[in-house]
């Protein structure tokens, strides 16, 4: 069954029905890109190949890491399918670019490119297990799996965006001087230092948690990067911000040749990014089904009952529309 959407019963269904889930059929490894990062991937590949439903890639987001991810992918293997999880360089165990473990840092996003292509074609292909491979990214790996979907057509049947990074938004300051700030720290050449404002992680300082928010599902989240160092990298350097917004400017240049249908999922309270991308990668894909979560903040994924509720609502009709259309079109082969 699904995580329980209500608070009262999640904790415990995490802590019985998940965790023994994640001791006996979830798998760790390691891969290494061709420019030498090794990289941390979790799978759970279902016992019989012939009620194997697809292939789930999981890409996740800025500073994110696969404990954020237990429930979704969970509830996944639970529907049926084979769930796969990257962390990309720089998050959670894999290696990292910056010297300081806590600062999120590349040059460019194709970087993330080269992790994903690594992934599917060592881990997830190489499997070789039946039915079609779907996507899951979100936000940062949204970005990151957009410019995958433009350059390497064929890996993906289709897929599903989370509050995907279309477009970069400077929550402090207006769009103009944001872009005057990305400029003026390239001539100053500011690379792997924190984007000033930054601070780091701090066990004890008091949590404000938005009032769309999952209390416990924060709460649990949180206790993971309490435990585990690796999981608290979440500092951007100034040389990311810059790789985001060429990221996202060449996604929406280049968006019109994936051919794959998505679903785009926004949430109508999200501020950490401007919503405008989703709407415009919307028109120019043409294949793209964007559905508005209300009052979802930025993780909808992390977000109250009635929220996640919509969530999966979405991501149901959408699984099964495709389905059908996947099973209906190998048929006729």
């Amino acid at each position: 069954m699904r995580v329980p959407y209500d608070n009262l019963e999640y904790r415990q269904f995490m802590d019985t029905t998940v965790r023994k889930w994640l001791d006996e059929k979830v798998a760790e490894g390691r891969v290494t890109t061709p420019d030498d990062m090794e990289l941390q991937y979790f799978k759970a590949v279902q016992d019989d190949d012939v009620e194997n439903k697809g292939n789930i890639v999981i890409i996740h987001g800025h500073s994110e890491f696969f404990g954020k991810y237990h429930e979704v992918a969970y509830d996944f293997y639970d529907m049926g399918y084979s769930v796969y999880f990257l962390q990309l360089r720089g998050h959670g165990k894999s290696m990292h670019v910056s010297h300081d473990p806590e600062y999120i840092h590349v040059k460019s996003f194709l970087e993330y490119v080269t992790d994903i292509k690594t992934f599917m074609d060592e881990v997830v292909l190489k499997d070789g297990n039946a039915g079609p491979r779907i996507l899951f990214a979100h936000s940062m790996g949204g970005c990151a799996s957009g410019l995958f979907l433009e350059r390497h057509p064929g890996y993906f049947h289709y897929g599903i965006l989370c509050s995907p990074l279309c477009k970069l938004s400077f929550p402090k300051d207006p769009y103009w001087r944001g872009r005057i700030k990305l400029f003026y720290s390239g001539v100053m050449g500011w690379e792997d230092e924190a984007v000033e404002g930054m601070k780091r992680f701090d066990e004890k300082k008091i949590r404000c948690i938005p009032v769309n928010f999952s209390a416990v599902r924060y709460e649990y989240q949180f206790r993971q990067r309490v435990e585990v160092p690796e999981y608290r990298a979440h500092m951007t350097t100034y040389s990311w911000i810059r790789a985001a917004y060429q990221a996202s400017s060449e996604l929406m240049a280049k968006c019109s040749v994936i051919q794959i249908p998505l679903l785009l999922l926004s949430g109508t309270a999200d501020h950490m990014l401007d919503r405008q991308g989703h709407f415009d990668f919307a028109e120019r894909t043409g294949n793209t089904k964007l559905v508005e979560i209300e009052n979802a903040s930025h993780d909808i994924y992390s977000c109250a009952p009635e929220i996640l509720e919509d969530f999966w609502d979405a991501i149901d009709s959408f699984l099964e529309e495709m389905e059908r259309s996947f099973n209906s079109d190998n048929a006729k082969i």
